[in-house]
């Protein structure tokens, strides 16, 4: 935990067990960064043994593409409602996400807040299931925080396994969260999946932990306790980059030392602080790097916070010989166990390894937390923010969550000339405060946005006429400023909305606005048929636009570089892929006016293919 040698990445713990393939899951985070997710994928085949995982520069890579192809309909990514970072740039392969998107807001108006994934994954061979469970204090950004993650495996029993349970519940409800309806029924049966077998996973210890509780919190209607078990301690470690100093008042009663470590921020910022028997720590300045922003501008404090300060969320106490640690995603607020959605793992070991002086007793030797740490008892409550700027704060955020579920859904009709127009339409009255500027723009287009009509009983609150077929998408932008005093402050973000008369065949266009040419058409067929454990030959994965025998990629001899004998293959094993195959040439050739992608060559390699396959189906070949 929080060893600086140790810190593992989220897309390497997304990557199945050997001898094991992704078959479906649910990712759950607060806020999210779209290419963050376009990455995603990856961990779920071999693609990204070849480099490919990186930020925005990889995103463009057929290996990408091709994972989003293979599954991106089989994840499902629930975030808080009006959450989603701005994008930089137009990423057309954003196409292949619109429906992994489950944008939630809590009945209880709280946040949405969990960092867990569930993960399915089935046997390569046999009918074997296993499981994994991530609880994580890290959103799926680009995060160069100090973040804590927890990795359970298991194995699926036949009877239910008791210590799953609240897993399970947690599964259940996530449906329940989501702010749209239409979000609710398109997910409803693969959480239901879901939640239905990890009750009867029986997952393994981690190393030093004798036994553990998973305590979901704000489901169902209910809320319980899981600080319960920090009653009567006397020690108490909390790390957590959010803080209240009424919760922090709680958790200091009755203690003789509780150790809090923070941001600076936070800490300066903090009002009626407890200050007996409390010590305040943060990291130490050189281990907080500067937030980047291409800009110039500084770091909203929460944004600035979660890419490059302290993340991590921890509560670490002692009952006799035993060590009781909580972590994932609740800070110490009030909000957090009051009124939030979270989840917290709760660890049982002996103190040796995971008490409080474990943390925070120096050991010659060794790297610990304390070693990471500086006081920070000097600076606690020197920056209290003016009540006008908080205020303001507060305004942007209640009409960004006002937008979030105002029922948004952006209409599209035929526009001249190919192009399409479309209308931002709302089921409910939204009003534009007075001295805030709001404006729209569907995040595929370059554009300074549309103003943000303010309506009474619904309507139509901004139009964008005359919009590419690239143009449209269901990743709608906004932007909200304002100003208090001297002090401006804004909020941008995205909103995933329903797509009302949306041209069909948009993903296959995104396709062949990303395959390009042929040379990249073959290296993408070589990716669309190859195993998990396949390797893609050396003949299409450089870029001197020819093949091992120096052939041109137009006059490539199929039988020579081994597709015709992957068709074959597929043939047997894998027939479903030629089936998309067949569907995604009848696409991409819909539009004869098209350069074809596909070599003069490949109809005659793959006439007979398709032939057999057809047979296999009782078909005849169109």
């Amino acid at each position: 935990m929080l060893e600086p040698k140790d810190r593992q990445l989220l897309l390497e713990a997304l990557r199945p067990p050997i001898g094991f393939h992704f078959d479906e899951g649910i990712g759950t985070t607060y806020t999210l960064d779209l290419v963050a997710l376009l990455t995603a994928p990856l961990a779920f085949t071999w693609f990204d043994q070849k480099d490919n995982a990186g930020a925005d520069g990889a995103v463009d890579s057929l290996e990408i593409v091709e994972s989003l192809r293979r599954y991106a309909d089989r994840l499902t990514l629930f975030c808080h409602a009006g959450r989603i970072a701005l994008l930089k740039a137009h990423y057309p392969q954003l196409a292949f996400l619109e429906d992994t998107i489950v944008e939630c807001l809590p009945p209880s108006g709280g946040a949405f807040h969990p960092k867990v994934w569930v993960l399915r994954f089935k046997a390569d061979e046999g009918e074997d299931i296993r499981y994994r469970m991530l609880c994580l204090s890290r959103n799926l950004t680009f995060s160069r925080a100090w973040d804590t993650m927890l990795a359970l495996d298991g194995v699926l029993k036949k009877g239910v396994v008791a210590k799953s349970r609240g897993l399970a519940d947690f599964v259940r409800a996530l449906p329940d969260q989501a702010v749209r309806q239409d979000s609710r029924s398109r997910v409803q049966s693969r959480a239901d999946l879901l939640a239905s077998e990890v009750g009867r996973v029986d997952f393994e210890l981690p190393e030093n932990v004798q036994d553990f509780t998973f305590h979901p919190i704000g489901i169902g209607g209910r809320r319980k306790r899981p600080l319960a078990v920090l009653d009567g301690t006397k020690r108490l470690l909390v790390v957590s980059p959010f803080l209240a100093g009424t919760r922090l008042a709680e958790l200091a009663e009755g203690r003789t030392d509780l150790v809090v470590v923070s941001t600076p921020s936070q800490l300066e910022g903090l009002s009626n602080a407890p200050r007996a028997g409390v010590r305040y720590f943060t990291l130490t300045e050189r281990l907080r790097p500067e937030a980047e922003d291409d800009e110039g501008v500084p770091k909203a404090e929460a944004e600035a916070i979660e890419l490059s300060d302290l993340h991590a969320k921890l509560y670490v106490t002692e009952h006799g010989a035993m060590a009781h640690v909580l972590t994932g995603s609740a800070n110490a607020t009030m909000a957090a166990f009051d009124k939030n959605v979270e989840f917290l793992v709760e660890l049982v070991g002996h103190r040796k390894s995971l008490g409080f002086d474990a943390m925070m007793e120096p050991v010659k030797g060794e790297t610990r937390f304390i070693n990471l740490l500086q006081p920070a008892d000097d600076i606690v409550g020197t920056s209290v923010p003016p009540d006008d700027v908080v205020a303001l704060d507060r305004q942007l955020d209640d009409l960004r969550t006002t937008l979030a579920g105002a029922g948004l859904k952006i209409h599209v009709t035929a526009g001249a000339e190919g192009s399409f127009d479309l209308e931002l339409r709302t089921e409910q009255a939204i009003a534009v405060p007075d001295g805030v500027k709001a404006s729209c723009w569907p995040s595929a287009v370059a554009t300074a946005g549309a103003p943000l009509r303010s309506t009474d009983a619904g309507g139509v609150v901004a139009q964008f006429p005359a919009t590419t077929l690239q143009g449209v998408t269901a990743f709608m932008a906004f932007e909200l400023s304002g100003r208090a005093g001297d002090v401006e402050r804004k909020v941008d973000f995205v909103l995933t909305l329903p797509l009302i008369g949306a041209p069909e065949g948009r993903r296959e266009q995104v396709l062949r606005s990303l395959v390009r040419d042929r040379s990249r058409m073959l290296r993408f067929l070589w990716l669309l048929l190859a195993d998990e454990v396949a390797d893609v030959p050396d003949a299409w994965t450089g870029n001197t636009g020819k093949t091992v025998s120096g052939e041109t990629p137009g006059a490539v001899n199929f039988a020579t570089g081994g597709l015709f004998e992957v068709l074959l293959k597929n043939l047997d094993r894998s027939p479903q892929r030629l089936d998309y195959l067949h569907g995604l040439m009848t696409e991409l050739r819909k539009d004869t006016s098209e350069t074809d992608l596909f070599p003069e060559e490949f109809d005659a390699i793959w006439a007979p293919i398709w032939a057999e396959r057809c047979r296999q189906k009782g078909e005849v070949p169109a």
